[in-house]
Protein backbone atom coordinates (compact mmCIF):
# COMPACT_ATOMS: atom_id res chain seq x y z
CA UNK A 1 0.00 0.00 0.00
CA UNK A 2 0.81 3.56 0.05
CA UNK A 3 2.33 5.07 3.22
CA UNK A 4 -1.18 7.11 3.87
CA UNK A 5 -3.55 3.61 2.98
CA UNK A 6 -1.10 1.48 5.43
CA UNK A 7 -0.75 4.20 7.94
CA UNK A 8 -4.77 4.42 8.05
CA UNK A 9 -5.22 0.40 7.73
CA UNK A 10 -3.54 -0.31 10.82
CA UNK A 11 -3.90 2.95 12.92
CA UNK A 12 -6.96 4.52 11.50
CA UNK A 13 -5.21 7.59 10.68
CA UNK A 14 -3.76 8.49 7.24
CA UNK A 15 -1.05 10.74 8.22
CA UNK A 16 0.32 8.46 11.71
CA UNK A 17 3.31 7.17 10.20
CA UNK A 18 4.26 11.08 8.46
CA UNK A 19 3.44 13.12 11.92
CA UNK A 20 5.17 10.28 14.28
CA UNK A 21 7.47 8.54 12.20
CA UNK A 22 10.47 8.45 14.60
CA UNK A 23 8.03 6.21 17.12
CA UNK A 24 7.32 4.31 14.61
CA UNK A 25 10.69 3.14 13.91
CA UNK A 26 11.13 2.50 17.58
CA UNK A 27 8.24 0.51 17.78
CA UNK A 28 9.49 -1.23 14.80
CA UNK A 29 12.83 -1.98 16.27
CA UNK A 30 11.70 -3.03 19.86
CA UNK A 31 9.74 -5.68 18.18
CA UNK A 32 13.03 -6.61 16.61
CA UNK A 33 11.12 -5.98 12.75
CA UNK A 34 12.56 -3.93 10.04
CA UNK A 35 10.98 -0.68 8.61
CA UNK A 36 10.46 -2.78 5.50
CA UNK A 37 7.74 -4.70 7.43
CA UNK A 38 5.59 -2.07 6.50
CA UNK A 39 5.71 -2.60 3.08
CA UNK A 40 4.24 0.66 1.59
CA UNK A 41 5.72 2.46 -1.03
CA UNK A 42 6.17 6.49 -1.11
CA UNK A 43 4.01 8.50 -3.49
CA UNK A 44 6.30 11.45 -4.91
CA UNK A 45 4.61 14.79 -6.03
CA UNK A 46 3.90 14.08 -9.84
CA UNK A 47 5.68 16.80 -11.90
CA UNK A 48 3.32 19.10 -14.75
CA UNK A 49 4.55 17.06 -17.79
CA UNK A 50 3.64 17.02 -21.45
CA UNK A 51 4.32 14.25 -23.24
CA UNK A 52 5.35 15.95 -27.87
CA UNK A 53 6.62 12.14 -28.46
CA UNK A 54 7.76 8.85 -27.62
CA UNK A 55 10.99 8.10 -28.67
CA UNK A 56 13.87 5.25 -27.76
CA UNK A 57 15.79 8.40 -27.08
CA UNK A 58 13.56 10.90 -25.47
CA UNK A 59 14.76 14.74 -24.69
CA UNK A 60 13.44 16.20 -21.67
CA UNK A 61 13.34 20.67 -21.33
CA UNK A 62 13.22 21.70 -17.62
CA UNK A 63 11.43 24.94 -17.55
CA UNK A 64 11.54 27.12 -14.43
CA UNK A 65 8.57 29.11 -14.48
CA UNK A 66 5.01 28.36 -15.44
CA UNK A 67 4.20 30.38 -18.86
CA UNK A 68 7.12 29.57 -20.58
CA UNK A 69 6.40 26.28 -19.76
CA UNK A 70 2.67 26.72 -21.13
CA UNK A 71 3.71 28.60 -24.28
CA UNK A 72 6.37 25.64 -24.78
CA UNK A 73 3.65 22.89 -24.66
CA UNK A 74 0.52 25.28 -26.19
CA UNK A 75 3.12 25.98 -29.35
CA UNK A 76 4.21 22.44 -29.81
CA UNK A 77 0.32 21.10 -29.50
CA UNK A 78 -0.51 23.85 -32.15
CA UNK A 79 2.20 22.85 -34.87
CA UNK A 80 3.15 20.02 -34.17
CA UNK A 81 6.65 21.12 -33.92
CA UNK A 82 9.31 20.14 -31.50
CA UNK A 83 13.06 20.90 -32.54
CA UNK A 84 14.94 23.99 -31.46
CA UNK A 85 18.02 24.96 -32.91
CA UNK A 86 18.82 21.44 -34.09
CA UNK A 87 17.48 19.80 -30.81
CA UNK A 88 14.15 17.89 -30.57
CA UNK A 89 12.05 18.28 -27.66
CA UNK A 90 9.99 14.86 -26.72
CA UNK A 91 8.44 15.80 -23.16
CA UNK A 92 8.15 19.42 -21.13
CA UNK A 93 8.64 19.65 -17.77
CA UNK A 94 7.55 22.17 -15.28
CA UNK A 95 10.43 22.70 -12.65
CA UNK A 96 8.03 24.54 -9.95
CA UNK A 97 10.81 26.22 -8.34
CA UNK A 98 12.49 24.01 -5.61
CA UNK A 99 10.24 21.26 -6.20
CA UNK A 100 12.71 20.44 -9.13
CA UNK A 101 15.77 19.76 -6.73
CA UNK A 102 14.28 17.59 -4.11
CA UNK A 103 16.55 14.92 -3.74
CA UNK A 104 15.92 11.84 -6.11
CA UNK A 105 12.61 13.51 -7.51
CA UNK A 106 13.74 13.75 -10.96
CA UNK A 107 15.83 10.26 -10.74
CA UNK A 108 11.90 8.61 -9.54
CA UNK A 109 10.15 10.58 -12.33
CA UNK A 110 12.64 9.11 -15.00
CA UNK A 111 12.01 5.71 -13.39
CA UNK A 112 8.40 6.00 -13.73
CA UNK A 113 9.25 7.02 -17.50
CA UNK A 114 11.34 4.54 -18.59
CA UNK A 115 9.16 1.58 -17.14
CA UNK A 116 6.75 2.64 -20.11
CA UNK A 117 9.11 1.50 -22.75
CA UNK A 118 12.25 -0.64 -22.59
CA UNK A 119 15.38 0.18 -23.40
CA UNK A 120 14.36 3.83 -23.34
CA UNK A 121 16.77 6.33 -22.23
CA UNK A 122 15.98 10.40 -21.01
CA UNK A 123 18.31 13.25 -21.50
CA UNK A 124 17.22 16.17 -19.67
CA UNK A 125 18.28 19.73 -20.33
CA UNK A 126 17.54 22.85 -18.07
CA UNK A 127 16.18 26.12 -19.04
CA UNK A 128 15.00 29.01 -16.42
CA UNK A 129 15.75 32.53 -15.44
CA UNK A 130 19.27 34.26 -16.02
CA UNK A 131 20.02 35.12 -12.02
CA UNK A 132 22.05 33.71 -8.87
CA UNK A 133 18.24 31.39 -8.59
CA UNK A 134 17.88 29.87 -11.92
CA UNK A 135 21.72 29.29 -11.97
CA UNK A 136 21.81 27.72 -8.47
CA UNK A 137 18.54 25.57 -9.20
CA UNK A 138 19.95 23.89 -11.82
CA UNK A 139 23.20 22.77 -10.00
CA UNK A 140 20.90 22.04 -7.12
CA UNK A 141 18.73 19.59 -9.72
CA UNK A 142 21.92 17.91 -11.16
CA UNK A 143 23.32 17.56 -7.28
CA UNK A 144 19.71 16.19 -6.25
CA UNK A 145 19.97 13.63 -9.09
CA UNK A 146 23.60 11.97 -10.06
CA UNK A 147 22.06 9.37 -11.86
CA UNK A 148 20.66 11.79 -14.65
CA UNK A 149 22.52 13.35 -17.38
CA UNK A 150 21.07 17.07 -16.84
CA UNK A 151 22.54 20.05 -18.81
CA UNK A 152 21.53 23.57 -19.57
CA UNK A 153 19.91 24.32 -22.75
CA UNK A 154 22.47 26.26 -24.23
CA UNK A 155 20.98 27.92 -27.45
CA UNK A 156 18.15 29.14 -25.43
CA UNK A 157 20.20 31.05 -22.76
CA UNK A 158 22.43 32.96 -25.77
CA UNK A 159 19.09 34.04 -27.07
CA UNK A 160 18.18 35.42 -23.85
CA UNK A 161 21.80 36.96 -24.14
CA UNK A 162 21.05 38.04 -26.86
CA UNK A 163 17.67 39.50 -26.96
CA UNK A 164 18.70 41.45 -23.53
CA UNK A 165 21.65 43.37 -25.23
CA UNK A 166 20.19 47.22 -25.59
CA UNK A 167 17.35 46.59 -22.97
CA UNK A 168 17.28 47.53 -19.74
CA UNK A 169 16.75 44.38 -18.03
CA UNK A 170 14.96 44.26 -14.16
CA UNK A 171 17.07 44.58 -11.03
CA UNK A 172 16.64 41.06 -9.07
CA UNK A 173 15.47 41.30 -5.68
CA UNK A 174 17.38 38.73 -3.90
CA UNK A 175 19.65 40.06 -2.15
CA UNK A 176 20.82 36.98 -0.57
CA UNK A 177 25.19 36.49 0.53
CA UNK A 178 25.16 33.00 -1.17
CA UNK A 179 27.42 31.33 -3.58
CA UNK A 180 27.02 30.96 -7.22
CA UNK A 181 28.73 29.04 -10.09
CA UNK A 182 28.38 31.49 -12.53
CA UNK A 183 31.69 30.58 -14.44
CA UNK A 184 31.09 27.06 -13.86
CA UNK A 185 27.63 27.66 -15.72
CA UNK A 186 29.07 29.92 -18.70
CA UNK A 187 31.59 27.37 -19.17
CA UNK A 188 28.33 25.12 -20.10
CA UNK A 189 26.92 27.53 -21.94
CA UNK A 190 29.99 27.90 -24.20
CA UNK A 191 29.97 31.91 -23.63
CA UNK A 192 31.78 34.48 -22.01
CA UNK A 193 31.58 34.33 -18.25
CA UNK A 194 32.34 38.04 -17.83
CA UNK A 195 29.03 38.86 -19.74
CA UNK A 196 27.27 36.61 -17.12
CA UNK A 197 29.16 37.93 -14.23
CA UNK A 198 28.66 41.53 -15.32
CA UNK A 199 24.71 40.78 -15.42
CA UNK A 200 24.55 39.51 -12.22
CA UNK A 201 27.08 41.85 -10.07
CA UNK A 202 25.67 44.84 -11.84
CA UNK A 203 22.14 43.34 -9.75
CA UNK A 204 20.30 42.64 -12.97
CA UNK A 205 18.61 39.37 -14.44
CA UNK A 206 16.98 38.19 -17.62
CA UNK A 207 13.80 35.92 -17.15
CA UNK A 208 13.25 33.28 -19.38
CA UNK A 209 9.66 34.94 -20.91
CA UNK A 210 11.79 37.27 -22.52
CA UNK A 211 11.56 34.11 -25.01
CA UNK A 212 7.76 35.19 -25.32
CA UNK A 213 5.32 33.15 -27.52
CA UNK A 214 6.22 35.12 -30.99
CA UNK A 215 9.61 34.38 -30.68
CA UNK A 216 9.35 30.96 -29.76
CA UNK A 217 7.15 30.51 -32.60
CA UNK A 218 10.33 31.77 -35.04
CA UNK A 219 12.39 29.39 -33.52
CA UNK A 220 10.18 26.38 -33.19
CA UNK A 221 10.78 23.39 -36.08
Amino acid sequence: MSRKERSFSIWGREKLIDENFALVREVLRFSHLGEDFLNYYDTPEPFFEYVHRQSPEMSALILENKDTWFTFRKLMQFTGKNVIAGQAVDLLIYGEGNKITKKGALEDYAGGMLSRQAGQSIKFLYFGDLDREGIRLFFRTREANPGLSIEPFAPLYLLMLQLAEGRSMPLSMDKRDIPVAAENFALRLGCDSAEILNLLNCGFYIPQEIINYQILKDILT
